[in-house]
């Protein structure tokens, strides 16, 4: 309907939002009305919400739109049961040392306030209550994951002595340090892998490395022509350093050495 709710408010399902859109199933068509019902915390003005408002309201997306509110309050009346059912089993199964008490207060502001906006605050002290311990003080866990956390694992943690413990086991940590999905290696792990100095000046083009590889550091062009061409290899040792380095084997083409011969030739030359 043009009418660009998820816009006008960063979450449509909050007190805002919901507002906005139980006013236009009942008939609301005014944007400056509609934007007034905004929560008094709403970072927009009641002017930037009525732009986002004005739409050409067709009949048939108005019905859609009461269907879908219809089967939202319906899913929402299911899960408050649910919890309303969680919350009466928790009961059952508070410990005798923490009946009665608070969670202490989370060192997170900020997850604190996001805990009660959500309305998890009541479920957060029953599971306290039931295990005596507050998983949610850990950062990157709230309400909902610690329920499956104590499903899992069952109300006593006590077998975790730190938090660094649990962390690894739940697998919550990387066990190895990982970038991209794949494991870092250290460079010591790693073999180093002998290169022929000619073809490793010869992939780099660049002749410091020729130079740090072959020790001509003062030798004239001339010089370092010869000294670079008398490292390419001759009939029969090319097989030879190949054993030395790789085990055996020979590892290239004699149309291969001569590419190779003609590119360091090229190098050298040009440098």
């Amino acid at each position: 309907m043009n009418v660009r709710v998820h816009r006008a408010v960063k979450d449509i399902e909050g007190a805002t939002g919901m507002a906005i859109i139980r006013a236009i199933v009942k008939g609301e068509r005014d944007a400056r009305k509609l934007a007034e019902l905004r929560d008094p915390h709403c970072q927009k003005s009641v002017e930037q919400i009525a732009e986002q408002l004005s739409g050409h309201w067709r009949e048939d997306h108005l019905f859609s739109l009461q269907e879908a509110l219809k089967m939202y309050d319906a899913v929402q009346s299911g899960i408050a049961d649910y919890d309303q059912e969680i919350l009466r089993q928790l009961a059952e199964m508070e410990r005798e040392e923490c009946r009665g008490q608070q969670a202490p207060k989370l060192k997170n502001v900020n997850k604190a306030q996001k805990i009660k906006s959500r309305g998890e605050e009541t479920m957060r002290q029953a599971l306290y209550r039931m295990s005596g311990v507050d998983a949610t003080a850990i950062d990157a866990i709230g309400v909902g994951t610690v329920q499956v956390i104590l499903s899992e694992y069952g109300p006593d943690l006590s077998r975790f002595a730190t938090e660094k413990q649990f962390v690894q086991h739940a697998t919550l940590a990387p066990h190895k340090p990982t970038s991209g999905g794949k494991v870092v290696r250290r460079r010591n792990e790693v073999a180093p892998v002998p290169v022929w100095p000619p073809l490793c000046a010869w992939r780099r083009h660049r002749w410091n490395i020729a130079r740090q590889h072959w020790g001509l550091i003062t030798a004239t062009r001339r010089d370092a022509r010869e000294g670079a061409l008398q490292y390419l290899p001759r009939p029969g040792s090319w097989q030879r350093w190949s054993t030395a380095c790789y085990g055996g084997g020979n590892h290239t083409s004699t149309r291969e050495q001569q590419r190779t011969r003609s590119g360091i030739k090229k190098v050298v030359s040009n440098a």
